[in-house]
């Protein structure tokens, strides 16, 4: 999220869930953070998180990595979600060493400038502990959902290095938290969108097979996603003969949804005419390329028109497998061979075989 360099005080900048997971990170450039250390991070972390105290006051915690100094603290941008910890550790060495080396000279001085050496230590670590406090105060306000604030020193020092690099991993995470929230509402309108075009798929289907005497009809289909391109339909024809149609979209998802039902549309207007399954899939297929040639999409469909009062089937195939026929009394089954033909919108012009 943040690249450039940090103050030589700044080792490391953190956001994890309550896992443990890293979902943001910022490190001097001049730090290696071992597989070990980020396991101790990730626990310390996750242990953080799992045992929040009630005052939010208190939702911080320190530990000692060697020399160096880790503050943890709650990061809840949005309430309804998990919280999440950010971890900054502190690289104290250059201090430690500068303290070391005044109590080494003060040493040498002698018992007369011992108490300066305490004296000067006290006013040291208070210059160390003031801006660490300013830091925890400001992962406080981050953890309460304050995104806004931002880190004042006017100390000429490392710290004010920290202080801005503090702030710049501030302005990357608001960044952050405005991205995640544009995807997951755009996530959220998307997956309501395809609930409803699910439902308006599901609505087009029949809702119960037509009633014909001597014959008995069910149907049923299940969508490998929300919606999907297979479909099925039943209409009368106009010299009172049934029409059952069948039909595969290419592709998955809405766009195949789409075709399907622009497919049946037309199938259902021009099946009016009154035409054999043959002559209806040509027109069917002519309609059909005009609206979707230029796509290369495709739709194959088998069409079988039952004449009950004859006991016949006439039935005709644009690129779809062949139907099966199952004998009732011996269960033998065989395929219900005819010329199979393009599917539907690959040429303008096509011709389609008829089995009876």
């Amino acid at each position: 999220m943040v690249s450039g360099e940090f103050g030589s005080q700044y080792k490391l900048m953190s956001v994890l869930d309550g896992a443990g997971n890293v979902l943001a990170s910022v490190t001097r450039d001049d730090v290696t953070i071992s597989s070990q250390q980020e396991r101790n991070i990730s626990r310390f972390c996750s242990d953080f998180l799992a045992n929040l105290p009630e005052n939010p006051d208190d939702r911080f915690d320190t530990q000692f990595n060697g020399r160096d100094i880790g503050v943890v603290t709650v990061l809840n941008y949005r309430p309804t979600q998990s919280d999440l910890a950010l971890y900054i550790e502190h690289d104290t060495s250059a201090q430690t060493a500068y303290m070391l080396d005044r109590i080494g000279w003060l040493g040498v001085v002698g018992a007369i400038m011992f108490m300066l050496a305490v004296i000067t230590s006290i006013f040291l670590s208070r210059g160390l502990s003031k801006p660490l406090i300013e830091l925890a105060r400001g992962a406080r306000e981050f953890g309460a959902g304050n995104l806004n604030y931002r880190l004042r020193m006017s100390r000429r020092d490392e710290f004010n290095d920290l202080a801005q690099s503090f702030n710049t991993m501030a302005i990357s995470i608001q960044e952050y938290v405005h991205e995640l929230s544009q995807e997951s509402a755009r996530r959220e309108r998307l997956e309501s969108e395809f609930r409803i075009a699910a439902e308006l798929q599901q609505t087009l289907l029949p809702e119960r097979p037509p009633e014909v005497e001597g014959i008995r009809l069910s149907g049923w289909s299940q969508a490998s996603k929300e919606v999907g391109g297979d479909f099925y339909d039943y209409f009368e024809l106009p010299d009172g003969n049934l029409a059952v149609v069948l039909g595969d979209a290419t592709g998955k998802g809405l766009s195949a949804a789409l075709l399907s039902t622009q497919c049946a549309s037309i199938l259902r207007t021009l099946a009016g005419e009154g035409l054999p399954p043959a002559k209806l899939l040509s027109r069917t297929n002519a309609e059909f390329y005009k609206r979707i040639g230029s796509t290369h999409r495709f739709v194959t469909l088998f069409l079988l028109v039952i004449d009950a009062r004859a006991g016949r089937v006439t039935y005709s195939s644009a690129g779809h497998p062949p139907a099966i026929r199952v004998c009732g009394a011996t269960r033998a089954a065989e395929w219900l061979e005819c010329e199979a033909g393009y599917p539907l919108g690959i040429v303008a012009d096509a011709d389609f075989g008829t089995g009876t």
